[in-house]
Parts: structure tokens; sequence; C-alpha cells
């Protein structure tokens, strides 16, 4: 193997053979310059020798506008060169023996070049038609070609033409297109390209360069071509890539936040689920309250009727009371109006002196006797002696039976007198016995009713009593309490079931998700390896079907033997490059001058190329089997996957259940601890009653003792009252009895002392009669007045006769009366008392019980009132409760009498707590995620967030526990896609990364490399008698980029985590790549213009002494004029040939003012020139003979333009007019 020096212009494959210009370089003729061994161009200043020579590099590509400088006093390119649509500058070159023509013309405008290439050589009868006058148009000239049977390219502008000519394949769509146009017309090896040639070839006529110029053309000449070096990874991934990580990572540390999420999300379902309990609890509430208010309203309404009932018969009985007590004032009125009325009748009878005309007129017929007698006396006394005793004695007869028939009717009075006693004091002991019996049972009621209410006290005195010492709840309470209790531990064992259920149920997600994990990582394994073996297979089959332009291929069509020697010691990579231009040249035995002994080397696998197709067999057989394995390990995953969400689904569910478990357990303890507490409050409430009892039966017991004493006073008191009454009315009898007996005893004295007297007086008289005959007219006198005073007592008794008998009959029928009206009146007065009292222990009694009545309706009002208000309560409290429906199976059960108001409320308001705690919680929990999940715009977690907005709608999106389901799908399962893709990208970034590291240290190496070939050039060409040293020192600035350090430590990063498919990157790799995004252009990206990272300096040494370089300037004023352009020259020449290197391509140069150089250093350019199989075309005006003997082909110009060989024999056509037959020579 051997590196070839620059092929000679003899061996060159690719030449430029002439120049001709078609109506251009003078009108209507045709001008043609050979080039081909080199041309020597003379004549005088002025007559386009420059024109000419500054054609040459468009012919390699140079723009236009730098061979024609567009200035305003100058015309364009096409405008000087093309002025018509009949102008066309032809360059006709040879690639191996073909024979091809570049063609250039203007366009429609006259202002832009197009560009043809036509597989032919150049012929006159193409571009002039068949009349020999008129030149074919730029727009026939397809059709003209194709007339000639010659091949056409299709118009193209510069870029492509450069291209095609350069060898240069572009990026565009129709690559076979321009693969073929370079096959078929270009100016070097379709292996090795000449980039940027045309920047030497322009500079060389310019004597000056652009060392961005030759920076491009070192970049464009190292292996790869290319004149930047960028990540091969969307900038927009790239920097995306850190921020979607930050994200993924960020929202992954709330992976664990998410157990906090799911607990307070269940707690939260689980406590709404009991308020929906609560809340069909309060509507069992509800309608056992609208039940209770139905029937307290119905009670309401019958207590209202019953005290309705109750106050009419209050009512009726009161005036029934009332009529009675006014019947008894009437008797009372009647009784005290007779009484006083009879009091009246008998003052008057008393003024009438009515009792003493009364006794008068008891002793008419005394005093009618006595008067008889008197007047009998009277007439003894003036009557005669004889008779006066017998008269006497007859006087005395009759006194004595009228006193003796007198005497039994005093007795009788006395006896009747006794009689109508004994009768009215027996009449008065029955009245007062039934004054009694009537008193006893009027008090009875009340006086029983006090004792029962003695009785009663007593008794309620003995029962508080033991309820104050022992106060007892409510127990109906304890029994709810014993109830709740036993719920409270039903409830206590199902929680625990619950924890248990669900702790088993978290053990059976976290081996599935550990078995998927497993899964996963094995999955990623055998992906990774799949990958490897692919990648393996991929170079197997490269080596087993090299390109045709590899070195591979070359070795087996040209050397099938290669495996024994040259298979051995060149490196296995280098068979598959395809930019390395391979040719087989004659074998030689060692290698630059080092022999190795080949059989103790092995060859590699591509030398084999059964081994080689056996072990791409087998890779393909490891691949297949392989893919089956990934396949099944796909569907193990995705099983392993349904078993953790399975799992998950199910630990979510047996979490849910203990949350709910929970809330009935806490819903269960809240019943309980109420109930609890309705007990201490009942004990507590029954020992305040029991001590208010107490106290109360011990004040109702001083009263009602105090209210039988009364009653016992009262009644003792009636008694008396009823004896007192007796006693007075039999004490009246009494009175009026022994008056009267005494009256009747004083008139039975009065009789009986009368009678004596009277028999005194008759025997008086009889004696004084029989003593004395005479009248005694004292006597007379006296008989006489005593006769007048019975005369007149007699007219008394019969004026007052009358009177008396009105009297008598009075006293019998009206006076006798008053005994009985005094006791009646007694008793009327006692039975009105008795009826009053009765009246006011009704009304008390009745004002008792209708205070009772009342109490009891106001309480049912009151309870009605409550029970609407508790109704509202549970209302409005329901309403607060709208938003959790009544839950079903509890509105299907019997209402729970601990279901009160105050126990559903402390229910309710425990669950909201709990709910609004935990939904707080949550809120919290969701907001840190959900802000996690936003905090970087564009990233996947945010997309992901925006989705499930956008799908939950606006409403649904600001309710935390919308967000939980989404969460939790994402960190249990949907977080992976996005870790794979994050992995997947990641590695690939990393990749690109590295391979921008691999290539850009490559292209460092490179650099080197080819600084040193280019050094060897210059050295090679040295020989200049002043110029001892030329020096170019072609240097990378790659480690002087700020972003390279990063670029490293990306590089160098991901060789830690790339090697286990599974493993996310660290953080590093993520910082280091937003510190390469610093670097980062936005339209760029990170790209390197690898013309920019490299540095040409250098110098020259001249005469010994140093004349360093670092710019463009500095080069062109190194030296003298003549000396800075051999300089410059040595300096392309080495380009040239780095560039082209060992390609048999001949390379024209154009140089003007040749004469600047002496002929010494002339020749040895032109020496130098001809070792590096460079061409030479020239022009000055007089150049010395000397150095136009250097050149094959030496032309001069005339003043009309007409172009002669100087060296041709005269008729040789070089330039010609058309329709001329001859030219100037």
């Amino acid at each position: 193997m051997s590196l070839n020096p620059p092929t000679l212009a003899g061996d060159s494959r690719f030449s430029l053979v002439r120049l001709i210009l078609v109506d251009s370089y003078t009108e209507g003729r045709i001008t043609e310059l050979p080039l081909q061994g080199g041309t020597a161009i003379t004549g005088r200043n002025g007559r386009g020798k420059t024109s000419l020579l500054q054609l040459i590099p468009a012919f390699y590509g140079e723009r236009p506008d730098r061979i024609v400088r567009p200035v305003s006093n100058k015309k364009s390119f096409a405008r000087y060169y093309l002025p018509r649509s009949t102008s066309f500058v032809i360059f006709e070159y040879r690639r191996d023996d073909v024979s091809c023509c570049a063609i250039l013309f203007a366009d429609e405008s006259g202002e832009a070049v197009h560009y043809r290439f036509i597989r032919s050589a150049y012929r006159r009868d193409m571009f002039v038609l068949e009349d020999e006058r008129s030149i074919v148009m730029s727009a026939g000239l397809p059709e003209r070609m194709k007339l000639k049977g010659v091949t056409v390219s299709r118009k193209m502008p510069l870029d492509e033409y450069r291209a095609v000519i350069q060898g240069k394949m572009g990026h565009g769509s129709d690559r076979a297109k321009q693969r073929q146009l370079i096959a078929d017309f270009s100016f070097c090896p379709t292996s090795h390209p000449l980039p940027h040639i045309e920047r030497i070839v322009s500079g060389m006529f310019q004597r000056k360069t652009n060392f961005n110029d030759l920076q491009r053309m070192v970049v464009t000449s190292l292996p790869g071509g290319g004149n930047q070096i960028a990540l091969g990874a969307e900038r927009k991934k790239i920097e995306s890539w850190p921020d979607v990580y930050d994200s993924y990572t960020s929202v992954m540390s709330d992976a664990d936040r998410m157990g906090n999420v799911q607990g307070a999300y269940e707690a939260v379902l689980a406590a709404e689920q009991e308020l929906r309990c609560i809340h069909a609890r309060f509507v069992l509430l509800d309608s056992h309250l609208s039940e209770q208010h139905s029937q307290t309203k119905s009670a309401h309404g019958q207590a209202i009727a019953a005290l309705t009932e109750a106050e009419q018969a209050h009512d009726s009985a009161i005036r029934a009371m009332q009529e009675t007590i006014q019947a008894l004032d009437r008797d009372i009125r009647f009784n005290q109006d007779e009484i006083e009325r009879l009091n009246r009748e008998s003052t008057k009878f008393s003024q009438q002196n009515v009792k003493a005309k009364a006794d008068l007129l008891e002793r008419e017929e005394q005093i009618l006797q006595t008067k008889a007698q008197l007047e009998a006396r009277k007439a003894i006394l003036i009557g005669q002696q004889a008779d006066i005793d017998r008269r006497h004695q007859e006087l005395l007869n009759t006194l004595e039976r009228d006193h003796l028939r007198r005497i039994p009717g005093f007795n009788d009075q006395r006896s009747k007198l006794n009689d109508g006693f004994r009768d009215r004091c027996q009449a008065l002991d029955a009245d007062r016995e039934r004054d009694q019996a009537n008193a006893r049972l009027a008090a009875k009621p009340a006086i029983d009713a006090a004792q029962e209410l003695v009785d009663h006290a007593n008794q309620a005195i003995g029962a508080t009593k033991a309820n104050l010492a022992n106060p007892q709840p409510d127990p109906a309470l304890v029994e709810e309490l014993e109830r709740q209790a036993s719920k409270v531990s039903e409830a206590r064992r199902k929680w625990q079931e619950s924890v248990d259920a669900q702790r088993a149920a978290q053990q059976q997600f976290d081996e599935a998700k550990a078995a998927y994990g497993l899964a996963e990582r094995q999955l990623a394994n055998l992906v990774a390896e799949s990958e490897r073996l692919d990648l393996e297979l991929k170079q197997l089959r490269v080596r087993a079907t090299p390109g045709e332009t590899s070195v591979l291929y070359a070795l087996r069509l040209h050397r099938p033997d290669w495996t024994q020697d040259i298979a051995k010691v060149i490196r296995e990579d280098l068979l598959v490059r395809t930019d390395l231009s391979p040719v087989v040249k004659e074998i030689q035995e060692s290698i630059y001058g080092l022999q190795l002994d080949l059989d103790r080397l092995d060859a590699p696998l591509a030398a084999d190329e059964v081994a080689l197709r056996r072990e791409i067999e087998t890779r393909e057989d490891a691949l297949q089997t392989l893919a089956r394995r990934i396949e099944d390990q796909r569907i193990s995953l995705e099983q392993a996957g349904e078993r953790r969400q399975r799992a998950n689904d199910n630990a979510e569910l047996k979490g849910r259940e203990q949350a709910s478990a929970r809330a009935a357990l806490s819903s269960a303890e809240t019943l309980e601890k109420n109930a609890r507490q309705a007990v201490k409050h009942s004990r507590d409430n029954a020992k305040t009653k029991a001590e208010f009892a107490h106290s109360d039966a011990q004040r109702h017991a001083r009263e009602a003792r105090g209210t039988l004493e009364q009653k016992n006073r009262e009644l003792e008191q009636a008694l008396t009252a009823c004896v007192t009454v007796h006693t007075q009315a039999t004490a009246a009898v009494k009175v009026s009895l022994d008056q009267a007996l005494a009256e009747v005893k004083r008139k039975e004295g009065e009789a009986k002392d009368e009678y004596q007297r009277q028999c005194q007086t008759i025997n008086g008289e009889r004696a004084d009669k029989l003593k004395s005959t005479g009248v005694d007219t004292e006597a007379l006198q006296a008989l006489e007045r005593q006769i007048s005073v019975a005369g007149q007592e007699l007219e008394t008794i019969a004026g007052s006769r009358n009177l008396v008998a009105q009297w008598r009959l009075w006293l019998s029928s009206q006076w006798s009366r008053l005994p009985g009206l005094e006791a009646t009146l007694t008793q009327s007065r006692n039975t009105r008392k008795v009826k009053d009292d009765e009246r006011q222990v009704n009304e008390r009694t009745w004002k008792t019980v209708k205070a009772g009545k009342v109490e009891a309706i106001s309480s049912l009002s009151a309870k009605l009132a409550n029970l609407a208000a508790e109704r509202e309560r549970v209302e409005v409290r329901r309403r607060t409760l709208e938003g959790h429906e009544p839950d079903g199976d509890t509105l299907g059960q019997d209402y729970d009498p601990a279901w009160n108001f105050n126990a559903l409320v402390t229910q309710a308001n425990a669950q909201l707590r709990v709910a609004k705690e935990q939904d707080a919680k949550l809120a919290d929990d969701i907001r840190a995620i959900k802000a996690n999940f936003v905090s970087r715009r564009g990233t996947p977690p945010e997309h992901f967030y925006d989705t499930h907005r956008q799908q939950m709608g606006p409403d649904k999106a600001e309710h935390a526990r919308e967000w939980v389901p989404v969460f939790k799908a994402w960190y249990s399962t949907e977080h992976e896609s996005y870790r794979n893709l994050l992995r997947v990208e990641a590695r690939t970034i990393a990749e690109a990364v590295g391979d921008f590291h691999g290539r850009m240290s490559r292209f460092h190496r490179d650099v080197a490399l080819f600084n040193r070939s280019l050094q060897d050039s210059l050295n090679a060409n040295l020989g200049f008698e002043s110029i001892s040293s030329v020096s170019v020192e072609i240097v990378s600035s790659i480690r002087e980029l700020d972003y390279w350090s990063t670029i490293e430590k990306v590089a160098d990063s991901r060789i830690v985590w790339m090697g286990d498919p599974s493993t996310m990157p660290p953080p590093e790799f993520a910082a280091s790549l937003r510190e390469l995004l610093e670097h980062w252009q936005i339209k760029e990206g990170i790209r390197a213009e690898l013309t920019n990272l490299i540095r040409i300096q250098g110098e020259v040494v001249e005469n010994g002494t140093r004349r360093p370089f670092k710019k463009a300037e500095d080069l062109e004023t190194i030296s003298s004029h003549g000396l800075s352009y051999i300089v410059l020259v040595l300096i392309f020449i080495g380009f040239i040939n780095r560039v082209r290197g060992s390609a048999p391509v001949n390379v024209v140069w154009a140089l003007d003012e040749i004469k600047d150089l002496d002929v010494g250093n002339v020749e040895l350019l032109m020496e130098i020139l001809a070792r590096n199989n460079i061409t030479l075309v020239s022009a000055c005006p007089d150049p010395d003979p000397d150095v136009l003997a250097l050149f094959r082909n030496r032309c001069s110009i005339r003043a009309d333009r007409c172009i002669y060989d100087t060296t041709a024999a005269a008729g040789e056509l070089e330039d010609s007019s058309l329709g001329e037959e001859e030219a100037c020579v």
C-alpha cells in the first residue's frame, strides 16, 4: 500500500482542454483559447488578456459576481460576457476518455447566468446554424443538441453546476439525478470531490487569498466533507429535554405525595359517602319529625279541643255553682229580708204594745168576770146585806170555779210550749246534723283531695328521695347507648377487617408493581440486546455487501487474495469507508518501509465471506429468537401490567372501603358518644329533676298538709258554726220557751194572785159587808175605779182585738218562722260558704287543671314550633348537604332514635370537617402536583395535564378530586411511557452528543493530520533561493469553544447510565444539556461551523528572517510583491494537493502579469506546478522569450481581439468571424 504523489499532467484523467467564447468576447465571433499543457497570452494592454484569464475560475464554479465585480461603472458578468441570447462561454474538458463541455449562458433577463453540460467535445456546428451566419439561441440549445445527437443536461443554477463540476453530492430530494449528473459530468472521480477549488483558482488569479475560503477548503477536504458538525437531534428536543426531564423528575418527586393524595381522596370519598348516609338519615329524621309533627299537631288539636271541652264543662260547673250560690244568696237575702221584716213587724207590734193588748185580750174573760164581780160587788156593796154572804160565797165559788177552770189552760200552755220546744229542738238537731253532714259532705272532696295530695306528696317524697339517692337515666337512652356501643364494636370490627384487606391488597400491588418493574427491565435489556445485535448485523451486512466506492468492495473486486495480507494490517472500520478513493496497485512487501510477519496476524471477519455469511445467519437467527423473546416479554409485561392494574384497582377499592369503614366507625363513635352524653345528661337531668322533684314534693307536701289542715279547720269551723247556729237556735227557742213558760207562770201566778186577792177581797168585803151593811163610798169608788179600769181594758180589748188577732196570727204564722228563717239563713250562709269554697276549690282546681292543659298545649305548641324549627334546621342542614345525594341503602332503613338532629349535626360536622380538612389537604397536594405538572410549558406532564383539563372542562378542572384518578393513572402507569420516551430521547440525545463529540474530536485529529500533510507538501515544494522555510499551521480551536467542556461532560456522563437500558439519566445530564443550550443558537442550534473552528497561521523564513502571518493581509505583504506571490502559490499548491489528494485531476491556474516574477523564479515555479499537476495559463504584454518558451501554447491578441497562435502555421484557425473563411494568424 502507498500514498501516491500528485499525478502529472500526462497521467491526468481529468483536464481542461480549451475555452470557447461564442458571440461573447467579440460580437459575432467564436473565440477559442487552448489551455491543455499551459498557455501564455501576449498583447498590448487593454486588448482583453485579463478578461480571458479571469474566466478560468468560472469553470470550477466561481461566482460570476466575484469574477466581474458589479460596480456602477462596469457591466455585470452576464452583461459583459453574455450580452446576447446567442452568447455562450464554453469550457471543453476531458474526464477519462470522454470529452464534455460546460456551457454558460444568460437567462431571459440577461442578468443571471445559467449552466448546462453536454457530453461531447466542442463542435462549431453545435452552435452555428447551417447558414454559417446565425448562432443558436440559448433557449434553443437543447433542441439543437438533440438534433446533433449530443446528450445535454438540464439548465441549472450556479450552486448545482458547482456541485456537479466539483463532484459534491448535495442534500436535495433528487439525489439520484444529481448522482447521475456527477457520474456523467464531474471534473473529478466520484469518490474524490474537489470542494472549494474555485476559491484557490480564483485566489491564484487575484494573487490574494481569503483565509475563510482556505478554512472551508480544509473542512471540505477532511473525511466526512461537511461544512459543519451539528448535533443529530432537533434543538427543540434538546432544548425541551431538560425541561421535560426536570418536569418529569419534579412530577415524579411527588409520587410519594400521591399516597397522601390517595389517602385524602379516599377519606374525602368516605366522608362524602358517610355524608350521603347522614343526608339520608336527615331525610329519615325529617320524615320522623314530620310524622311527629303530624301526631303532635293532632294531639295539640285534641288538647285544645279537650281544653275547650273542659272549659265548657268547668264553665257549666261554675255556672251551676254560681246559680246555686246565687240561689243561696237569694235565699239568704230572702231570709234576711223576712227576718228583717219580722223584726220590723215585731218592732211595729211592740210599738203598738200589742203584747199588753194581747194579754188584756187573754184576760178579757177574766176582766169580764172581774168586771162582773166588781159590778156584783158594787151591787152587793149597794145591795142588801142578806145576800152579802151568799153572794160573796157565790162569788168565791164562781171565782174558784173560774180559777180552777183556768189552771188546766196554763198547764196546757206549758205542755204545748214544751212540746213545741222539743219539736223545735229536734228539728234544730236534725238541721244541725244535716248541716254538719252537708258540711262534712261538702268538705270531704277538698279534704280527700288534700289528703290525697298529702299522700301523693309523701309518696313523691319517698320516690324522689330514692331517685335522688340513685338517679336513673332514661332506660330508652341506656338501651340506645347499648345499641350504639354494639354498632361501634361492629363498625370497629369491619374497619379492622378493611385495614387488613387493604394492607393485603397493597402488598399484592407492591408485589405486582415489583414484578412489572422486573418485567420492564427484562424487556429493556432484551430490546437493548436486540438493538446491539441489529447494529452488529447491519455492520456485518455492510461488510457482506459493501458499497461500490468502499475499500472492501475494491479489494474484493481487484485483490481477491487481500485476505492474506492487507486484511491483517488494515483497520476493519476503514474497509467500509467510501471516502478513501481506493486504488489497487502493485504489491510491495512493506508498508511505508515497515515490514511485518503477516502469518502471526489474524484477518478480520470481513476477510472470510463464508464465515461472515454464517455470522450474519447466526445473528439473524439470534435476532429472530430475541424478537420472539421480546414479543413474549412484551406479552408478559402486558400481563404484569394488567396484574398490576388489577392489584392497583383492588388496592384503591380496599382503600376506599377502609376509608368508608373508618368514616362509618367515626359516625358510629359519634352516635355512641352522643348516646353516652345523652345518658349522662339524662342521669344529670334525673338527679336535677329528683332534687327539684324532692324539693317540690316537700313543698307540695307542706302545701298539701297545710291545705288538709286548712280544710279540716274549715270543716271544724263549719261544724262549729253548725253547732253554734244550732246552739243559738236552741237557745233562742229555749229563751222563747222560757219566756213563754215564764209568761204562763206569771199569768198563772197573776191568776192565782188575782184569785187569792179576789178571794181575800171578797172575803174582806164579805167580812166588811157582814161587818157593816152600810155602803163604803171609798170602796164603791174603788170598785167604780176598778170597773172603769176593767171597762177601759175591755174597750182596749175591743179596740185591739183585730190587732191582737193579727199579732197572734203573725206570731203563729210569721214570727214563729223566725227561728226557722234564722236557722235557714245560717244554713244557707254555711251552705253558701261551702259552695263558694267548692267554687273556689273548683276554680283553683280548674286553674291548676287549665294551667296543666294550657301548659300541655303550650308544650305541644312549643313542641310543634320546635319540630317545625327542627325541621327547618334539618332543611337548612340538608341544603348544606345538597351536594351529597341521600344514600339509597340508608333510606331503606328504619329510623333510628339515635339519629337526632344534634347527633346528625355532630356526625355531619365531623365528616364535613374531615372532608374539608382532607379536601384541603387534597387540594394542597393536588395544587402542588399541578404546579409541578404545569411548571414547564410544553412538557409532556404539562401536555398530559392540559389534555385532561380540556377533557374535564373548566368547571370540573377546578375541583381537586377530579384530578386524583388522572394523577393516579399518571403515577401508576401513564408516566412509564413518558419515562421510556425520556429514556429513549435521552439515549438519542446522548448518542447525538456523543456522535457530535466523536466527530468533533475526529475533526480535531483530522485537522492535525491535514496540517502535517500540508506542511509535508510545503516542504516538498521549497526550492526558491530567498525562501528557506514556509510553515503553515492549521489549528483546530475546538477545545476553545465555550460549550466544548459541556459537550465533554455530556459525552462522559452518558457512559455512566447508558449501560443499563432501564436507567434514567442523572440530573447532571439534564444540567449539562441545559448548559449546552446556553450556547445554542435559536435557528442554527449547536452547529459547529468547521471553517470557524480552524485558525490558519504560519511564518515564512526569508533570507533568515522570520515573518509570521495570522491573516491573509499579512501573507500578501509578507515580502516583496513577487516573493509574496510565490509564498502564496506554495501555500495554494499545498492546499490543492491536500484537497485533490491522489485524484488524477489537472488543475488550470490563471496568472496575470507573470513578468512580475524574475525568470529564475518563473522557471522554478513552472517546475513546481508541473510536478504538482497544475497547468498555468498566464498573460503579459511583453514577456521574456525564455518565459514564453516554458508554455506549450503561446497566443497573442490583436487590437480587434483576434487571438492567434504565434507558434502555429499560417491558416490554422483559432479565432474566426462568422462567414469568414480565413482568420488572422
